[in-house]
């Protein structure tokens, strides 16, 4: 079969979204956590932070016409929806919208058969649980059939960022008997769905987080607008096992697969994230092959579920699995749950904090492993290939650097590479830098580069790890600097969430970064075409990014500045960069 015949649903193809959403337990301080930008210009009272810039402590306390949002709001987008689908998926051409979703009607015949014994069995879990469904992703509607046979009274809510599925899915429910005041198409993205907290009894997926470009603000969009007790199911083809023949398949076809089946990733190890997502209610994830998917035969589905539990005197978070025999109680959703088990009166639980790192999974799972020739082999070419780059760079780089002066001590680089920004580090006797990339090989450079800088040898600590999963403590650090890293991460917005984590209260984020350029130009066209290649040849680098808006979008509490600049000695189409400073 073609690439196009046995691609999904599509939603999302270009960059990541520009900040996670999920559920914040309501604060006792309701003020704590606006966000909003407050500028130094103002003569009304406030205090020095320790970032060196000058806050209105009182500012929501004493202006009440000021815009508190309660603290367990979601946090909403400052863009529409119809906005954030522009800017999350740029638009296509109507051809390729219709080609692809005539494909997709057509060609999932012999898939749809195979899958149907997977899907009967999921879809019964909404028996007498659920009225208000939402299917992210509902492309051309094959899953009506499914709800309209076993939930009489079923409303179903279809999102989908190709508006031409519109027509096709809306065939599919008359087809399946669903009356037409029963069913809404909203075209929208996954990463921002536009429905209140809390709204819908299930939310379905099946063949979708392949998809979209950022999977972690997805999920965390799902457990948002689930009411408490809802359900969440699943069917998702999968990266095949690590070292199999139909892998390295996976791994040489997944750019071509991304252009053609419309973001598409082959490589993604799906059930993984939604293992991670942390579902209170316990996961319950089954694996599958299908002999009609070919080079997409591995296969995850199942069902989370919502239920939501807290003691309101305690501040963490608690994911309970559905094993034991202990005192239960029935949630909504007819699965037993643990409510004594997210008790501080059981101490010997694996409590964990929500906000605590498991970099070793996140880390194979953001970072595929490469073949021990290409890692040395991209470590000697950053190390000797871009050394004009660097010279280009340096006055930039003092110039941000010189902001870490007497406000820094600790100081973790992430994607620290062969070590070029030790170098500034170095004026400060009392300096200890936490170098930090996936790449093992980069060690040695780093290393020598750092020894190369004056730097103690135990002012240096190598650390193989991902921006996703940053394996240090929450406020432990006084800085955070990543130049060329936020075009490779596979998840800018956890690694933007991972950086505001580990940084103390006034910390800084220093950051250099090569973007996307402008919507329409020629350039952006060729970044455009070269985007898959670059990933495959640049470990998976991104040349169409907007990282400045992600990085403006992620919610520093001390406000963002961002200035831009075209760096020369860069291959023109990586010239456009940003660079600037965030504060915790």
């Amino acid at each position: 079969m073609a690439i196009l015949q046995m691609s999904p649903s599509s939603l999302v193809s270009t960059i990541t979204s520009y900040s996670q959403r999920g559920k914040i337990r309501a604060s006792r301080d309701s003020f704590k956590t606006q966000k909003n930008l407050v500028t130094t210009e103002s003569v009304s009272s406030f205090s020095l932070c320790p970032c060196g810039r000058r806050h209105f402590l009182g500012a929501m306390s004493s202006m009440p016409f000021l815009p508190i949002s309660p603290s367990y709001a979601s946090g909403s987008s400052p863009l529409s929806s119809m906005e954030e689908l522009k800017r999350l998926r740029p638009p296509k051409p109507d051809w390729y919208e219709e080609l692809f979703a005539w494909c997709m009607n057509t060609g999932m015949e012999s898939y749809e058969e195979e899958i149907s014994g997977y899907k009967m069995k999921l879809f019964d879990s909404l028996v007498g649980k659920a009225e208000k469904v939402l299917e992210i992703g509902i492309g051309t509607g094959p899953n009506f059939k499914y709800y309209k046979a076993i939930i009489p009274n079923v409303s179903v809510l279809g999102v989908d960022p190709n508006v031409k599925m519109e027509s096709y899915a809306r065939k599919s429910a008359a087809e399946a008997g669903l009356k037409s005041e029963d069913f809404r198409f909203i075209h929208a993205v996954a990463e921002s769905i536009p429905l209140e907290d809390a709204s819908v009894d299930a939310v379905v997926g099946t063949l979708v987080l392949c998809s979209v470009a950022d999977v972690t603000q997805t999920l965390n969009e799902i457990k948002r607008i689930l009411r408490p007790g809802g359900i969440y199911i699943f069917i998702e083809h999968v990266a095949a096992e690590d070292g199999s023949f139909l892998r390295l398949v996976q791994n040489v076809l997944d750019p071509l697969q991304q252009v053609v089946a419309d973001g598409c990733h082959l490589t993604r190890h799906t059930g993984e994230y939604i293992s991670e997502a942390r579902f209170n209610g316990g996961a319950d994830i089954k694996k599958a092959s299908l002999s009609s998917s070919a080079y997409i035969s591995s296969h995850v589905y199942g069902d989370h579920c919502g239920y939501y539990y807290y003691d309101d005197d305690d501040s963490n978070a608690f994911i309970v699995f559905l094993t034991g025999s202990y005192s239960t109680s029935l949630c909504s959703c007819g699965r037993k749950h643990f409510l004594e088990a997210a008790s501080p009166k059981m101490p010997f639980l694996p409590i964990c904090s929500p906000n605590a790192s498991r970099s070793k999974d996140v880390s194979e799972t953001s970072h595929p492993r490469r073949p021990d020739w290409y890692k040395e082999l991209f470590a000697w070419f950053l190390s000797t290939g871009m050394r004009s780059y660097e010279a280009e760079i340096a006055d930039h780089k003092k110039k941000l650097f010189d902001n870490l002066t007497g406000k820094a001590e600790k100081v973790l680089e992430i994607g620290v590479g062969t070590g070029p920004n030790l170098k500034y580090y170095a004026h400060n006797e009392n300096v200890f830098v936490y170098g930090m990339d996936p790449n093992q090989k980069m060690e040695k450079y780093a290393c020598e580069s750092a020894k190369e800088a004056g730097l103690k040898p135990e002012n240096f600590r190598f650390m193989q790890g991902v921006g996703e999963a940053i394996p240090l403590d929450d406020n432990s650090v006084d800085a955070v600097v990543a130049t060329l890293v936020l075009c490779s991460v596979s998840d800018v917005t956890q690694t933007l969430n991972e950086i505001k984590r580990v940084l103390k209260p006034g910390g800084i984020f220093l950051f250099i970064e090569h973007v996307a350029a402008e919507d329409g130009s020629f350039f952006r066209h060729v970044q455009n075409v070269l985007d898959p290649l670059q990933r495959v040849a640049a470990d998976g680098c991104h040349l169409t990014r907007k990282t400045g808006l992600l990085i403006s979008a992620a919610g520093f509490d001390g406000g963002t500045e961002i200035n831009t600049a075209r760096i020369y000695s860069f291959p023109w189409i990586i010239r456009p960069h940003v660079y600037g400073m965030a504060y915790k």
